[in-house]
């Protein structure tokens, strides 16, 4: 299989050459202490301001305190005639039109202990309703499996821990595959220090997946040290066939002739081994569904004793619709 890469490799860099070849608020009415006279109050300045149309804005701010009250002891609120559209006070739609109006008039009147408390008490109740909202949004999702995000990654530390484990094991089951039928292109420079740093990293791809390595100088001079000081290729316009802007560089290259890029700088082993995955399904040489198979999530069994992955079956890593 080695001689076989090794023949493809070789093949697919001669026609790389060959081809290179060819947005103010109003004053504000007094406030009135007896609920009638307020209410009167209220329907004498729409009638008087009803030119202005759309008037929430200017309208006198009510005792928050009160409408909480009100609300709790299921008392509904007084609708003046002609103010039917208006929002429900305290309803969210309430809330987004008046809330910065009690918030500016307690900053710029600090020592006014009314607006203080009629903004604090908004406040506390809008923190309410958010807590309210959060603990049955948390049963909702704890009552079904599709929304709950425990049922495709653990939030346990060991299970996360084992599932890291089981997406790694795949992971390098899968590299071996890709191995057995893709090999790498290595650009580089014999004076790049980053080069030989990624070296030893390029040579583990080989040693432990069984990648045909194919070192490409661009400067024409072998990269002392390396695994390929005395077997390497020299860049005969591969490099910009390919746009290599820099090295080191890595390059998937399929038993069927298809070129991809990896990485074009320094990486560690952790993130090649997922890149190289990523451009084997770029080439279509895995499936979506098998990369998935090599993610830290979704590994879950069904009662079936099939990887659930997504609430999709799948049963095992492949290459397009053939097992492994």
């Amino acid at each position: 299989m080695a001689m076989k890469n090794t023949f493809v490799l070789s093949s697919i860099f001669i026609l790389l050459l060959n081809s290179n070849n060819a947005y103010s608020e109003s004053a504000e009415k007094s406030e009135l202490s007896k609920k009638n006279t307020h209410d009167s109050s209220i329907s004498n300045y729409y009638q008087k301001e009803k030119e202005k149309g759309w008037f929430w804005y200017n309208e006198p701010l009510v005792d928050v305190k009160e409408l909480i009250a009100n609300e709790r002891l299921d008392i509904e609120p007084t609708i003046i005639k002609g103010n039917e559209d208006k929002p429900k006070p305290l309803s969210q739609e309430w809330i987004r039109i008046n809330y910065q109006r009690y918030l500016d008039k307690a900053i710029e009147n600090p020592q006014d202990k009314k607006a203080m408390f009629d903004y604090l008490y908004l406040e506390k109740y809008i923190r309410d309703q958010a807590n309210e909202f959060a603990y049955a949004r948390q049963s909702a999702v704890f009552s079904d499996p599709y929304l709950d995000a425990t049922s495709s990654r653990p939030t346990a530390n060991f299970g996360m821990t084992g599932m890291n484990q089981q997406a790694d094991s795949n992971k390098d089951e899968l590299l071996k595959k890709i191995g057995e039928k893709s090999g790498l292109f290595f650009f580089y420079r014999s004076d790049c220090d980053f080069c030989s740093k990624q070296t030893p990293i390029v040579k583990n791809l080989s040693d432990k997946f069984g990648f045909t390595i194919k070192a490409i100088s661009l400067d024409g001079k072998p990269l002392l040290g390396s695994p390929w000081e005395n077997n390497y290729l020299t860049n005969n316009g591969q490099a910009e066939k390919l746009k290599v802007l820099q090295v080191p560089s890595l390059f998937l290259v399929t038993d069927t002739g298809k070129v991809t890029s990896i990485v074009q700088g320094i990486e560690s082993l952790t993130m090649l081994k997922t890149r190289i995955i990523d451009a084997a399904k770029r080439t279509n040489l895995i499936s979506e569904d098998t990369q998935e198979l090599t993610r830290p999530s979704n590994l879950y069994q069904n009662k079936d004793g099939i990887l659930s992955g997504k609430l999709e079956n799948k049963k095992s890593l492949t290459f397009k619709d053939k097992e492994i």
